[in-house]
Formats: C-alpha cells, sequence, structure tokens
C-alpha cells in the first residue's frame, strides 16, 4: 500500500547466523537462527543460505530437494508460543515438490530450491545452496512485525543421511555457515501507529 511505502524511513538487508557453524545428524544436528525484534522483515525478500558437504562415491546424490536434509522446522516467538512447527518437513516438502514440478523440472534442478553448481551428484566437498522454507509466514508477501513479536527462533532438525541421500555406499553429511537474510524495513513514528 503507498502510505506504507511513503513511511519507509529504511530499508537493510540484514543477515543472521545459526548459533554453531557446523551441524550434522550424528553431531549437533538442530540448527537454530534467533531473528531479533527489531523492525518489519519482508519474508518475500528472504532465504537460508548454507553450504552442504557430504562424503560418498560418485553415484551419491540427495534423495530429493535440500529440504529433504530437515526432518523438522519449528518456528517460535520470543515468547514460547509456536508460531509453526512440522515433524514431517521433508515429507511434505517431497509431496510438494511431486505435485507441483514434472520429473523433467526435477533433474539437475533439485525442485524447489537452488544449489549453485552444474553437476551435484559429483560434487560433495561443499555446495552452496539457498531455499525459502515451505512455510506460509517465511513466504509471504505481506511483511512482519519483528518488533511486535519479540523477534523469533528458526529451528531446523536435520534428517540421518540414510533416508535424504541415494547411494550405494555410506554417506554422511554436514551443513555449515547456515545464514537467514532478509530485508528489514524500519517506519516512521506517524506510519507505525
Amino acid at each position: 500500500d503507498n502510505r506504507l511505502e511513503s513511511g519507509i524511513q529504511s530499508r537493510t538487508h540484514r543477515s543472521w547466523s545459526a548459533s554453531n557453524s557446523v551441524y550434522s545428524p550424528t553431531g549437533i544436528s538442530t540448527a537454530s537462527i534467533t531473528v531479533p525484534p527489531f523492525g518489519w522483515s519482508q519474508p518475500s525478500c528472504s532465504q537460508f543460505v548454507g553450504v552442504l558437504s557430504w562424503t560418498g562415491d560418485a553415484t551419491t546424490e540427495l534423495s530429493g530437494s535440500v529440504h529433504s536434509l530437515f526432518r523438522r522446522v519449528k518456528i517460535t516467538a520470543s515468547n514460547g508460543q509456536v508460531l509453526f512447527d512440522s515433524d514431517q518437513y521433508d515429507v511434505i516438502a517431497q509431496i510438494l515438490q511431486d505435485c507441483t514440478l514434472t520429473s523433467q523440472q526435477q533433474q539437475g534442478i533439485l525442485g524447489i530450491t537452488s544449489l549453485v553448481q552444474d553437476d551435484i551428484r559429483k560434487l560433495g566437498n561443499g555446495v552452496q545452496f539457498s531455499f525459502t522454507p515451505l512455510i506460509s509466514m517465511l513466504r509471504s508477501e505481506r511483511i512482519i512485525p519483528l518488533h511486535m513479536l519479540g523477534g523469533f527462533t528458526c529451528e531446523f532438525y536435520l534428517q540421518d543421511a540414510k533416508t535424504c541421500f541415494k547411494s550405494a555406499v555410506p554417506v554422511s553429511y554436514q551443513i555449515s555457515s547456515l545464514r537467514y537474510n532478509t530485508d528489514v524495513l524500519v517506519f516512521d513514528q506517524a506510519t507505525e501507529e
């Protein structure tokens, strides 16, 4: 709406890191990112980014999109109220991918995510990825008042390797440098009221 647009004092690109630098199903298996209570977040301009590394052989590949790495996703407001919690997130993501993309679209691009490499199957030594969770709050065209929510925390619980990778040999994986990037808006006093 024009009133909101004219009341913007600042728009900055912000990035928040996960609480640890490396996560794996056999080590620290829950990645947690806290977004502080400042301004208004614009989810349509946001994404999670990180680096995925794995062991295996030349035939090792993800069984779905990057979403398949996460068994559970939980978002909690600072007051403890659970805003979203799905213990079968990877299954929901696979169903949505199967229903919305042709098999040709799913080959090579890993569906509803972007991986920045040409041939994902042959890479295991640090593939940069980005994705927006399949959660309405984090995909909305509407802005989120972080200062009214008190901020929020996103928790990503990793799936075990044999569930999220296809391979003839044992596989292990880790995610590192996980961050949440978004635009944060600050409005003038008149617009805030």
